[in-house]
């Protein structure tokens, strides 16, 4: 059985409303499943999103071997009773990427996966000010270059 997950949402918080939000959605046993051919396919994804949820639009995003960063934008006039929350919204991204990804694992164009492709959940930090968002987006931007960094470290280290 799996251990019971704390809630780390604001309390009385309504994730429908306008605001920056920063996601971070990692792969089911952190398998590194999203090559370079993977990448394309979450790239689609976030354009069905924007099309679907005229309301949000990613600001930012990077695809990791393991995981995904992105920065989700709310923002419009419309009513909130007619909107998703980022959790809806996640809930679908993360349903058609499956759908999708398991298509192309059929076809022999990506690496299977064992179980799921996805964690269950998600890690969102709504972001208060422009400060705090422009710091999300250098940490989202510079995560390729810390990884690619790390994996230079750690083959010195097998060398010696």
């Amino acid at each position: 059985m799996e251990p019971k997950r704390k809630n780390i949402r604001l309390k009385n918080y309504d994730y429908r409303q306008n605001g920056l939000y920063f996601i971070t959605i990692s792969t089911h046993n952190r398998q590194k499943i999203f090559t370079e051919e993977a990448k394309p396919l979450i790239s689609e994804t976030y354009k069905l999103l924007e099309s679907k949820y005229p309301y949000c639009r990613v600001v930012e995003e990077i695809t990791m071997p393991n995981h995904i960063h992105c920065i989700l934008g709310l923002e419009g006039e419309d009513p909130l009773e007619e909107r998703q929350s980022i959790s809806q919204i996640l809930q679908w991204f993360k349903g058609i990427t499956t759908i999708h990804y398991i298509k192309k694992v059929k076809e022999g164009k990506l690496p299977p996966f064992e179980d799921k492709v996805w964690q269950k959940g998600f890690y969102e930090r709504v972001l208060r000010s422009e400060e705090e968002a422009y710091q999300v987006r250098k940490y989202i931007r510079e995560n390729p270059l810390k990884l690619k960094l790390l994996q230079e470290e750690w083959k010195k280290k097998d060398r010696e």
